[in-house]
């Protein structure tokens, strides 16, 4: 596929909030790939965007859960998970977090 400076931006900008080790790979790669010649595949990239965003359940499985509440605490925990709820009632299916939130942009771009 032509890799647009949009696209590009996408990436770079999810690049700077946490996503795991193998999403990171796979987005490098397919940046690297497009700067060498402009076009990159885009399916390892897709594939593991797809593996790695987690569903607006898990996030709010997560905001429930004691590991939460002893990272974020008790207050925030709890601000998470209403914001989860809320989200889902409005239609969200994808967790909330910047990681998750950054890299379903640049899949809707990727997939449309």
């Amino acid at each position: 596929m032509k890799v647009t400076q949009e696209l590009i931006a996408k990436i770079n900008d999810m690049l700077t909030v946490y996503v795991c080790a193998e999403l990171k790979d796979a987005a490098e790669k397919f940046l690297a790939d497009a700067s060498a010649n402009g076009e990159a595949d885009p399916a390892a990239l897709i594939a593991e965007l797809k593996d790695d965003i987690c569903s607006i359940d898990d996030f709010l499985g997560f905001a429930q859960s004691d590991f939460c509440k002893n990272m974020k605490g008790e207050e925030e925990s709890r601000l998470m998970y209403e914001a989860g709820v809320k989200a889902k009632a409005d239609g969200a299916k994808t967790c909330l977090c910047p990681g998750c939130t950054k890299a379903n942009e640049v899949l809707d771009m990727l997939i449309g």
